[in-house]
């Protein structure tokens, strides 16, 4: 258990970005101006590795903004609405607090 979280928290510096929920929404708090579809996939555990959003894009209907994408390179900057399945994600600009 020890180990899943100290991984988890390494992956979350190395993108520098967190996930928080609140209520049917989660909010995507990113510290710096934009993140990629492909590494926000990777974040929230629907892919394991970079080579995989290609796949699932392609295999799946990925809405950002109410527009079905499928390029993984997509960036997603403030306030981007991403919708999965029956899920919705709002991706947040925050500033690093030092």
């Amino acid at each position: 258990m020890n180990i899943i979280y100290n991984i988890h928290y390494l992956r979350k510096l190395w993108y520098n970005f967190d996930v928080f929920y609140m209520g049917k929404n989660n909010i995507v708090n990113i510290h710096t101006e934009f993140i990629t579809l492909g590494q926000f996939l990777k974040f929230v555990d629907l892919i394991f590795n970079g080579g995989q959003a290609k796949i699932y894009l392609q295999e799946n209907d990925v809405y950002v903004d109410g527009v079905i994408e499928k390029r993984r390179g997509r960036k997603l900057f403030n306030n981007t609405k991403i919708k999965i399945k029956d899920k919705e994600y709002i991706i947040k600009y925050e500033v690093k607090k030092d």
